[in-house]
């Protein structure tokens, strides 16, 4: 049997355990891997950065455009203002004309739009 992933190394099963106010919760989470299953810390390590990445995009736009709270059922316009809200996110924190905050950045572009025309340019 040829597998589909090629270069694949590991499989992973990350048992993580959490106290929230509402109780301990256990959850059971699976990786494919290209690196090599005697080098768990290396593993782990690929597992926590991915997941720091990832819990950081999703603070930021949850913070600066209530992703969370969107009502957008359609699959494609969902996507279309994910790729939307990412790219502003991106824009406005390459912005050095602005000082602060990206929700700082927001209101300083709602009062002035011209610094707008300077976030664009590429």
């Amino acid at each position: 049997m040829k597998l589909k992933w090629k270069g694949l190394k590991s499989l992973v099963l990350i048992i993580s355990e959490r106290e929230t106010h509402e109780g301990n919760t256990t959850e059971h989470r699976y990786y494919i891997s290209s690196l090599d299953p005697k080098q768990p810390n290396k593993i782990l390590r690929s597992v926590r950065d991915h997941w720091q990445v990832e819990n950081n995009l999703h603070w930021a736009l949850d913070v600066s455009y209530q992703e969370d709270r969107s009502r957008i059922r359609d699959e494609n316009s969902a996507l279309n203002m994910s790729w939307l809200r990412k790219t502003a996110l991106g824009l406005l924190k390459r912005a050095e004309n602005i000082k602060g905050s990206i929700r700082r950045k927001q209101l300083a572009i709602w009062a002035k739009p011209e610094y707008l025309i300077d976030i664009v340019k590429i």
